[in-house]
C-alpha cells in the first residue's frame, strides 16, 4: 500500500455554477453555528479552496455552508468573488466522490480545553473575539 496524492491541481472556478454532490440539509447547522461562520468568513475570507471532481462538470464535494454563508453575506453587500479555488480530486466515478462527500465531513479529532486554553493564552489571543467566528468549546478562563 502507498499514500499517494489525489490532488490533480488547484486552480480557481466558478462556484456558483458547479453542482454540489452534498445536499444542502446533509448536516445540521444552528443559526449560532451559521453566523460564526459568516463572521468567520468576514474576518478571515476564504481560506480553505472547495473540493472538486470534474467529470463533464465540475461537481463540488464540500462547502454547502460555505457557499450558503457566502450567499447570504452577498445579500448583506458584502462583495463575494465569482471565482475561488479548489483542489481537483482524483475519482474513478461519481460513487468515489460521493464517498468523498463522508470523508470530508468526518471530524476525526476535537480541540481539549486544557490545550485551547494554553494556546490561547500562549498566544495572546482574544477568546472573546474568536468565540464570535469560531465552534471553540465554553472555556472559564479565571
Amino acid at each position: 500500500m502507498e499514500i499517494r496524492s489525489r490532488i490533480i491541481k488547484t486552480e480557481s472556478i466558478e462556484w456558483r455554477k458547479a453542482e454540489w454532490l452534498q445536499p444542502d440539509d446533509f448536516k445540521d447547522i444552528s443559526k449560532t453555528q451559521f453566523e460564526k461562520l459568516k463572521q468567520s468568513l468576514r474576518v478571515n475570507s476564504f481560506l480553505q479552496p472547495f473540493n472538486v471532481w470534474e467529470n463533464g462538470t465540475i461537481k463540488i464535494l464540500d462547502g454547502v455552508h460555505r457557499k450558503r454563508a457566502m450567499l447570504s453575506l452577498e445579500t448583506d453587500g458584502v462583495l463575494i468573488p465569482d471565482l475561488l479555488p479548489a483542489n481537483f480530486i482524483d475519482c474513478k466515478d461519481e460513487k468515489e466522490a460521493k464517498k468523498l462527500v463522508l470523508v470530508y465531513s468526518s471530524v476525526y479529532a476535537r480541540v481539549g480545553e486544557d490545550s485551547l486554553y494554553e494556546f490561547i493564552h500562549m498566544n495572546d489571543l482574544n477568546f472573546a473575539e474568536l468565540r464570535m467566528e469560531l465552534d471553540l468549546p465554553d472555556l472559564n478562563l479565571l
